[in-house]
C-alpha cells in the first residue's frame, strides 16, 4: 500500500490583523471538528456571509471536509504569513475559498502544490496551482499542463 501526500508552502503579504483573521479560521474549523459548530469571531462572519445563508451556514458548508490540515506563521518583522499544510493533506479548495473571502483586496492570488508518495507510483507524483480571482477558483495540475502542452506541440508538428 502506498500513501500519497499533498504539501504546500506559500507566503502572503498581510498585516497582523489580517493575519489574526486567518488564524481565527483555523480555530473555528478546529471547533467544528472538535462538535462545538463554528465559533466565528465578527470579522470572520462578514467575510463568510452571504444574502443565501448565514456565515456558519456558509462556513461549515466550505469547511465541510474540515480546514483543513493548514496552519500558519506570521512574520511580524516583513508582515508575511506563511501558510502551509500541516498534516500532508490539506483542503486545498477551502483554502481557495477561505483565501477568496477574507483577501479580496488582495485578489487576484495563487498558490502552488506538490503531490507526493512514498513509493514509486506512476501516479504518485505531480502537483497544481490554484488561481483565486474575486469570482473563480481555477486550479490546473501538472498532468493537465503537459498534456495540453504536448497536444499543442503535436499539432504544430503534426505528429499525433
Amino acid at each position: 500500500m502506498a500513501n500519497y501526500f499533498t504539501h504546500i508552502s506559500f507566503k502572503l503579504a498581510v498585516t497582523r490583523e489580517e493575519a489574526e483573521q486567518f488564524v481565527s479560521v483555523i480555530a473555528s474549523a478546529a471547533s467544528i471538528e472538535d462538535g462545538n459548530g463554528p465559533l466565528l469571531a465578527p470579522e470572520i462572519e462578514k467575510a463568510f456571509s452571504t444574502d443565501r445563508q448565514s456565515a456558519e451556514q456558509n462556513f461549515c458548508e466550505i469547511m465541510d471536509d474540515l480546514i483543513f490540515g493548514i496552519e500558519c506563521i506570521f512574520n511580524e518583522t516583513n508582515s508575511t504569513l506563511t501558510i502551509f499544510d500541516s498534516d500532508g493533506a490539506p483542503n486545498l479548495s477551502a483554502l481557495g475559498q477561505c483565501l477568496q473571502r477574507l483577501y479580496p483586496e488582495k485578489l487576484p492570488l495563487g498558490f502552488v502544490y506538490a503531490d507526493t508518495c512514498d513509493k514509486a507510483r506512476a501516479d504518485g507524483f505531480g502537483g497544481g496551482y490554484f488561481v483565486i480571482t474575486g469570482d473563480t477558483i481555477s486550479q490546473q495540475t501538472l498532468a493537465q499542463l503537459l498534456g495540453n502542452d504536448l497536444t499543442a506541440l503535436a499539432e504544430t508538428s503534426g505528429v499525433s
